[in-house]
């Protein structure tokens, strides 16, 4: 788990802490706007949303309030890809 932790730590300082960040902050944007496109309705309010967390509010036939799906926005850029994993890619995209 520390190795995985290390190597981790390693590819943020070779990319460089504000473009981590900045990578982030567009991949879920981009993921929040495409559920929105869709015509899911995101559960934080606007100027509550994390870039890295998005949640969209769910109603079923049995549920009488909504409960919420949570997606994880650096899947995003993999889905996108045609990868679904959220581990490191060998080609050093994330």
């Amino acid at each position: 788990m520390l190795a995985g932790l290390e190597a981790g730590l390693q590819r943020i300082l070779a990319e460089g802490l504000d473009t981590v960040q900045a990578r982030h902050r567009a991949a879920g944007a981009a993921l929040q706007a495409g559920l929105q496109e869709m015509g899911l309705e995101l559960f934080a309010a606007e100027g509550h949303r994390l870039p890295s967390l998005t949640t969209v509010k769910v109603w079923t036939a049995s549920t009488p309030r909504p409960y919420a799906i949570i997606f994880w926005s650096i899947s995003a850029s993999r889905l996108a890809q045609g990868r679904a994993s959220t581990l490191p890619a060998s080609d050093g995209t994330a």
